[in-house]
């Protein structure tokens, strides 16, 4: 009944409609989880491992069955770390924002930009979503750009509404593209196999910001985010040398899993991309954020719990226990789509933090708590990615390079 009810929800490309692009909702949300713990990490379809508390998952988040429609969802959170006071009830949702750069954003400009002449983001179409390659990309009110160059941000999984409005609420400053390429670990494993897949997101992201008025629009680094079976999506592109090497910083949301051996132990060859990638972050070349629940395995797939104990286990270290509560007021966003008495209030178990590598708990069984995750990911992801790009400068240009004509700004918050 689980699978059938996620196999009904919204598969394929997304459209450039607004309204399209919020209709998934508590669909989306409900139904993602359970059928992620159906494939395996190579794609494989896991028929009837579906664990009791992911099989009502279905229903948990709108209290209805799932239904057929195009994908949204809407989550605000606060900026600042898991435990910062809640902002998010007078936050401006992103079709809000000003078609125009904030007037912060230009007063922040330092006098060699100035100078140089206007700035490259001066005549930049900020509102509304792009069609790019499928999928949606999308500019938070935050978003800056002095002489053109900017990161990008690629989220894989969970209602676009919800992931627009925590970049925006968080303050992040980066072009946003939204990814959902159905449900399950499966749809985003096929989807994402072939070199080309991430090359053509980027290459598409500077032809349509160039279209939208920033001038010489060129990425300078790239990010990638996931929720639950988004992971599929990020192991596919880490898997792949030339793409790691590009990749800055990567997020993954209550995804990581790995089939379990004989012996009830996970096999660590199903994380191996993931534990380099976590070599890489510990010493500093990466930033990597990594979150699980208390949801058990179901079937032969190892729970997020499992299979971050194997990784952390292979490198050596272990996580710290930790008792908080995660402060954040209901997103407008969130209150939109969900029924209140389907939100859960998220309380974090654990923590460790190696270099640029940051592992985190969080306490709950029901799908309502791994739904959280997303729901309250501007309070526990992504000022953690929003801290890093401000902080850890650009990569250099290649040898021989012109200088670049002005000097990029400082990120602004969102106002």
């Amino acid at each position: 009944m689980a699978r059938r009810g996620a196999d009904a929800v919204y598969h394929g490309a997304l459209s450039s409609n607004h309204e399209r692009g919020r209709t998934l909702g508590s669909a989306l949300l409900a139904a993602a989880f359970c059928v992620a713990c159906t494939s395996g990490a190579d794609g494989t379809a896991r028929a009837g491992t579906t664990s009791a508390p992911r099989e009502s998952s279905d229903r948990s988040a709108s209290g209805s069955a799932p239904v057929t429609t195009s994908a949204g969802d809407r989550t605000p959170a606060p900026s600042g770390s898991a435990s910062a006071a809640p902002q998010a009830a007078g936050a401006r949702a992103p079709a809000s924002a000003a078609s125009s750069a904030p007037a912060s954003v230009a007063s922040s400009a330092p006098a060699s930009v100035a100078a140089s002449g206007p700035r490259a983001d001066a005549e930049l179409r900020r509102e509304g979503r792009s069609p790019i390659v499928g999928y949606l990309l999308t500019l938070p009110p935050s978003f800056a750009s002095a002489d053109g160059s900017y990161d990008l941000v690629v989220h894989f999984h969970g209602n676009p509404d919800v992931v627009e409005e925590s970049c925006a609420v968080a303050g992040l400053n980066a072009a946003v593209v939204l990814v959902n390429a159905g449900n399950g670990m499966r749809s985003y494993l096929g989807r994402f196999a072939s070199p080309r897949d991430l090359a053509s997101i980027v290459d598409r992201s500077e032809a349509l910001l160039a279209e939208r008025g920033l001038r010489d629009a060129r990425v300078r680094r790239v990010a990638l985010s996931s929720w639950s079976a988004g992971y599929g999506a990020v192991m596919q592109i880490i898997r792949q040398p030339e793409h790691r090497a590009r990749v800055a910083a990567v997020v993954v949301l209550d995804g990581v899993q790995g089939r379990l051996d004989g012996s009830g132990a996970l096999n660590v060859q199903e994380i191996e991309p993931l534990v380099e990638l976590a070599r890489e972050a510990m010493r500093g070349d990466k930033m990597l954020l990594l979150t699980h629940s208390e949801i058990p395995s179901a079937g032969d797939m190892g729970s997020t719990t499992q299979a971050l104990g194997a990784l952390l286990q292979g490198l050596g270290v272990a996580e710290s226990p930790l008792e908080r509560a995660v402060e954040m007021e209901p997103l407008r966003s969130t209150l939109e789509s969900f029924p209140a008495r389907t939100l859960a209030k998220l309380r974090q178990l654990s923590e460790g933090h190696w270099g640029g590598l940051t592992v985190r708990g969080y306490a709950g069984i029901r799908p309502e708590d791994h739904n959280a995750q997303l729901l309250q990911m501007a309070a526990i992801a992504v000022p953690d990615l929003r801290r890093y790009l401000e902080s850890t400068p650009p990569p250099a240009p290649p040898a021989g390079a012109p200088p670049p004509d002005v000097v990029p700004s400082e990120p602004v918050r969102a106002p």
